[in-house]
């Protein structure tokens, strides 16, 4: 969206020839020669060559109209919370918000990864989960970020450590709701030889302070309170008889 101090470069051509290079002052308007001054601020490339277009064909007729940003100027934003160095920052105009947080010097060891909010200006808040993006692939919810925002990193609260026989080990942020089956799709799934019927899942017991180790056979099963997963391998626990024969030795049943 159009901020402060961008500019653009007009093109008129038709019955009328002209280029213009404007810049959006500090009210947020461009100064239009012949038409005056125009609100552009907060509004997309595509929605400010509309408006302009809709006010040439009032004032002229039969001329064309182009748009193109020559110039995008820099974003200040604010990013507070569980980040190394929390601040005000002047960010690159296509930051998203997670290029944004490389600023701050990225997120502590305290800051959650799946709870960061972005608080727009006028007071909207977006949620994003960082994990979209570095276990699923997805970027969708990585928005620009726009001149005025705010990213609140928030604490994590719990993780959940996981190992044993799973593609990636490691420890994971856990957000409320989730289950062993959610933690072992962080971990890539199960190796080859991994029983998921034998898996085992400690608790923390606030009422005897406490740690509870079971063992589920439920992949649903609530992670609340729980601060490690360990998933074992497939052992057999029956035997056969096969006949071996040919060059060898000693044929026979084994």
């Amino acid at each position: 969206k159009i901020s402060l101090r961008d500019e653009f470069t007009i093109i008129l051509s038709g019955s009328k020839d002209a280029i213009f290079n404007l810049r959006v002052k500090l009210d947020g308007t461009i100064l239009f020669p012949e038409i005056g001054a125009i609100f552009v601020a907060g509004l997309t490339l595509k929605e400010v060559k509309d408006k302009l277009s809709q006010l040439i064909e009032k004032s002229y007729i039969g001329v064309n109209i182009d748009i193109s940003m020559q110039n995008l100027s820099a974003k200040k934003i604010t990013i507070v919370g569980a980040v190394k160095t929390p601040g005000t920052y002047l960010v690159n105009p296509f930051s998203t918000i997670t290029g944004a947080l490389a600023y701050s010097g990225g997120i502590s060891e305290i800051g959650s990864l799946r709870n960061i909010k972005l608080i727009r200006n006028n007071g909207d808040i977006i949620s994003f989960d960082l994990y979209d993006l570095l276990i699923r692939g997805d970027r969708s919810n990585d928005i620009t970020i726009e001149a005025g925002d705010t990213i609140l990193i928030n604490s994590a609260s719990q993780f959940v450590e996981v190992s044993g026989e799973v593609n990636r080990p490691a420890i994971y942020e856990i957000l409320e709701n989730e289950s062993v089956s959610d933690i072992l799709n962080f971990a890539l799934g199960l190796t080859p030889i991994a029983n998921k019927t034998n898996v085992s899942v400690s608790f923390l017991d606030l009422e005897k302070s406490s740690i509870v180790k079971q063992t589920i056979n439920e992949l649903d099963t609530s992670l609340k309170n729980a601060i490690s997963v360990e998933v074992f391998k497939y052992v057999s626990d029956r035997s056969a008889n096969i006949f071996v024969n040919g060059a060898i030795e000693q044929p026979g049943f084994y």
